[in-house]
């Protein structure tokens, strides 16, 4: 960008590397995971999904912000990555919809961002080395020794979502369904396509699932929802979570829900070396053999070893590294993907994830 051309920021990554840019968004110096985004569109949603809380985004698509930001674009009602890392920003956005430029957006909510790196070196080094700490520094002493033993030093927080039991969510259509949501910070999409189809969100947070399961097993719920959300240790859901099992209600879960429902079910959750993150992720589903492009925000995985056929089915796996994107339980009406389904169907769609959740309601 030419008015920072005179001004130097750095991306340090925790195993040395060092990245020169210029600075981008808000001046100062952002810590957290770095891990990249293979999306061509959608900056503002990868912003903005809870999912993302912690990391600095990086942007394998070479341009960020051709289209500017609107109100349209929000998954949730804040920003969420630590910080943004995009090889050019542009500086004077086209799109009909187009209410405000992405360096305007970044100033406004706080996020230190770099631009101007090579972000194809950058990503190919995070994938053969793996996601690991950074740091993004426009602002103050440029010392990369200094300041790579400072983000050493750094420990990530938790990702954790604090809502307030029993909050419940606005529908704009005719009410076919009760839901008690399990909300680990669900993205604004997932509510919009269960409201679209009559469901009446009750969200719960993880500290409320208690509640969640009381509700459930007094038959005050016609269906229950594990959401998607920031990864993180949610040890005190998983029993909770048993008891919704129990219930014999339909239970969809979805991505971060995916994994908490099979570890409440005894199956193990482990990491990649590189998450999944982007809307062009490949996954196969086994009973067809279509593969569709679908949206992921996660870094770890249900492992197959750990499915026992008396418990569940894989029913999805990924393209790239057959990794479970995918299970549909044996003992109660539950399924789960690692991915977010689409919101409106169409002929690539996966859509349909949410119709048999409601039609296993409707039963």
């Amino acid at each position: 960008m030419d008015k920072n051309q005179a001004q130097k920021a750095l991306l340090l990554l925790e195993d040395g590397t060092v990245f020169q840019g210029t600075p981008l968004g808000s001046r100062g110096k952002a810590m957290g995971t770095a891990a990249f985004n293979t999306s061509m569109v959608g900056f503002q949603e990868a912003l903005t999904t809870p999912a993302n809380q912690g990391l600095l985004l990086v942007q394998t698509f070479p341009l960020a912000g051709n289209y500017g930001i609107n109100s349209l674009g929000w998954e949730s009602e804040q920003v969420h990555a630590a910080g943004y890392i995009v090889r050019e920003c542009c500086e004077a956005p086209s799109n009909y919809l187009c209410e405000g430029a992405l360096e305007d957006f970044l100033q406004k909510h706080g996020v230190v961002g770099i631009c101007g790196l090579d972000t194809r070196r950058l990503t190919r080094h995070l994938r053969e080395k793996g996601e690991q700490r950074g740091m993004i520094v426009s602002q103050g002493p440029l010392d990369p020794e200094a300041l790579l033993a400072e983000l050493r030093a750094f420990v990530p927080p938790v990702p954790r979502q604090t809502l307030l039991a029993g909050a419940t969510a606005p529908v704009g259509t005719e009410l076919s369904f009760r839901v008690g949501a399990a909300d680990f910070g669900m993205t604004n999409s997932v509510h919009a396509a269960l409201s679209s189809r009559g469901i009446a969100l009750t969200l719960f947070g993880p500290g409320a699932l208690s509640q969640l399961a009381d509700q459930a097993e007094a038959g005050a719920l016609d269906g229950i929802l594990l959401s998607d959300g920031p990864e993180g240790a949610y040890p005190e859901a998983l029993e909770p979570i048993r008891r919704l099992c129990g219930t014999g209600l339909p239970i969809l879960g979805l991505s971060l829900g995916h994994q908490l429902l099979a570890q409440a079910m005894g199956m193990q959750v482990s990491r990649l070396k590189c998450g999944h993150r982007g809307a062009n992720q490949p996954v196969r589903q086994l009973s067809t053999g279509r593969t569709y492009i679908t949206t992921q925000n996660h870094a770890c995985y249900v492992d197959k070893a750990s499915v026992l056929a008396e418990t569940a089915e894989i029913t999805f796996q990924n393209a790239n590294d057959q990794t479970c994107e995918g299970l549909r339980y044996t003992g109660f009406p539950g399924i789960s993907v690692q991915f977010l389904p689409d919101g409106e169907a169409h002929i690539h769609s996966t859509a349909f994830i949410y119709d048999q959740f409601a039609a296993a309601m409707r039963k």
